[in-house]
């Protein structure tokens, strides 16, 4: 009984909302709604971007809820729901969904894995439509924290990442420390010179400097890392005192451990997709310029000032699967 009064409040939102906008009271409309059947599973959704407003530094968790309505003559199964994101944290809500009525998924976040200000995560939702087998809704946010405790989250995370690491790195060890070695502790193993050249394609990658340089310096940095930052002004320097000798070859190499790293990294690819070389490094010197300000609403910031398209950036931001995507070529 419940389902079937979710259905029907779920099509008169539809028609009450259609009259709202010539001015008609909501409480004055009486909707006559002609339901006709659609053969087979059928799932339909409201929106494809759902905004949760703003979430405060108290919330422990980001929750929101996708209505879903099967207008079909069959069962709709909910067979999946992922997101992308390691900030996905699980769903719940209903499994079937009967013909004719609705149901919802709801969906939870954990704000501690997403930097703050304005932000989208995407939410699969695999279903037996056979023409929507796969559903993709935005959940929409504005992560409300002061300076400090943006700072403290980064490095809460940093420290659980390299805990992680160095749990992993003894467990190396311990197995090594049982493994027999191969080699007689009488004839100590002699040092090999790698004598190795290493063939480094340019590719498509950022450069700066003229292409028929003597020398080409191939830099692969990490925007997070603090070592890389306090290295570039040596390699400008180096630049600066050989003009028209040396180039200097981006690529992208984000740690796994700086969580801030690979969405700048992104929106730095998109830049040379969508304005060119120049306007990459533009936007190169402006991270660097401040580069403890690696959040969101910054990097859009950046992105609004040289013209970027900050709808791609969005949604291939909410998406870390097309995010890594972007970065696999580099690595």
């Amino acid at each position: 009984m419940h389902k079937f009064i979710y259905a029907a409040s779920f099509i008169i939102c539809f028609v009450g909302c259609a009259h709202q906008k010539n001015d008609i009271p909501a409480q004055n409309v009486k909707p006559v709604v002609s339901i006709k059947s659609i053969s087979g599973s059928v799932v339909q959704i409201a929106e494809k971007e759902i905004s949760l407003g703003v979430i405060s530094p108290q919330q422990v968790e980001i929750k929101g809820i996708i209505p879903i309505f099967n207008p079909g003559t069959e069962i709709l199964e909910i067979k999946k729901v992922s997101g992308p994101c390691a900030c996905f944290k699980g769903s719940s809500g209903d499994k079937i969904i009967q013909p004719g009525q609705g149901g919802e998924i709801k969906v939870r976040f954990d704000p501690l894995q997403i930097p703050a200000g304005k932000a989208k995560r995407l939410v699969r939702i695999e279903t037996n439509d056979p023409n929507h087998p796969v559903l993709e809704v935005y959940l929409a946010f504005d992560i409300q924290r002061s300076g400090e405790q943006e700072q403290n989250r980064i490095l809460r995370t940093e420290l659980a990442q390299l805990r992680s690491e160095v749990k992993a790195l003894r467990q190396d060890v311990d197995q090594l420390k049982t493994q027999p070695s191969k080699q007689s502790a009488s004839a100590p193993k002699a040092a090999v010179e790698d004598t190795k050249v290493y063939e480094i394609s340019v590719g498509d990658s950022p450069v700066l400097g003229p292409k028929d340089a003597a020398v080409t310096i191939v830099e692969f940095s990490d925007f997070q890392c603090p070592y890389c930052v306090k290295e570039y002004p040596t390699l400008k320097q180096i630049m600066d005192e050989y003009p028209g000798k040396v180039r200097l070859v981006f690529k992208h190499f984000p740690l796994g451990f700086h969580k801030q790293a690979p969405a700048v990294h992104v929106m730095m690819a998109l830049a040379l997709r969508q304005k060119g070389n120049d306007t990459f490094w533009k936007l190169h010197e402006m991270i660097m310029a401040e580069p403890k300000r690696l959040d969101s609403a910054a990097m859009k910031i950046y992105a609004q000032a040289l013209g970027m398209d900050t709808a791609e950036l969005d949604k291939v931001w909410a998406d870390e699967k097309t995010l890594s995507e972007i970065l696999k070529a580099e690595k």
